[in-house]
């Protein structure tokens, strides 16, 4: 079954087009990378999907329905989470409120309901506290609920990056960049992680630059250059591609 599905997906910011009428289809409980050179518009894929910047022509379907007109919000109402390459932890607060904040798509209480702490909100925020430890302990944070998120290593903030994309129950996660920064057993931890997740009916496309852990992790991968979509296939289809070769270290080497 398809999840997600692109169709000649373009992006122009006036005279530089970062997506070419790029086309791919997501399966649902898999693991798709997105790999390229730098400035291959891999990032530009990812903040179209999720509405940071509107499509200059293309479609976009999740589960089906056209959302390529969908309001940011919508699209996370939707079912899609994602993650970004810089850290986007607030971190003035602990670990836990960075979850509890993540998974207010869950709740339905009004304004007025919150403020006057009514038992319908009260049961709500207790609900979400308990979601929101579950996904610290999916990515093995727990010890880590009450610290504050400023105080955690790195490659702690990418984990709880990961958890707080986790606690609004997405259909699909969309992951940038996830190992970025990190070392040889946090990478290992992470690949893990994704393999639990895929395991639990989860769908993740990433974008990475770790060949290694792209190659582990995933089913199939595309490859962008320049905006345009140059190959897709298994890892070892990928691994062995002149083109995708040519793209990483230029025709001279790849001959």
């Amino acid at each position: 079954m398809q999840l997600l599905e692109i169709e000649s997906l373009t992006k122009n910011f006036g005279g530089v087009q970062a997506l070419n009428r790029v086309s791919f289809n997501v399966k649902k409980h898999e693991i798709l990378a997105t790999i390229g050179p730098n400035g291959a518009g891999k990032t530009t894929l990812f903040n179209v999907i999720t509405k940071v910047f509107p499509a200059t022509s293309g479609k976009v379907k999740f589960k089906g329905a056209d959302i390529t007109k969908f309001k940011s919000h919508e699209i996370a109402e939707s079912g899609i989470a994602r993650t970004f390459q810089n850290v986007r932890t607030l971190n003035d607060l602990t670990a836990l409120d960075n979850l509890m904040i993540g998974c207010h798509r869950l709740t339905n209480t009004g304004l007025f309901g919150s403020l006057l702490s009514s038992p319908k909100a009260r049961k709500e925020e207790q609900r979400i506290k308990e979601i929101s430890l579950e996904c610290l302990a999916l990515v093995g944070l727990e010890k880590d609920a009450y610290r504050l998120a400023g105080d955690l290593p790195y490659g702690t903030r990418k984990l709880l990056e990961l958890a707080r994309a986790l606690g609004s129950n997405p259909d699909l996660l969309l992951l940038d960049e996830p190992v970025a920064g990190l070392n040889d057993a946090e990478t290992e931890h992470m690949a893990q992680l994704l393999r639990e997740l895929q395991e639990r009916g989860k769908t993740c496309v990433l974008v990475e630059h770790q060949m290694e852990f792209v190659m582990e992790c995933s089913n199939r991968v595309i490859v962008l250059n320049y905006g345009n979509k140059i190959a897709e296939g298994t890892p070892a289809e990928i691994q062995n591609n002149p083109e995708v070769i040519a793209a990483y270290l230029g025709e001279e080497h790849s001959a």
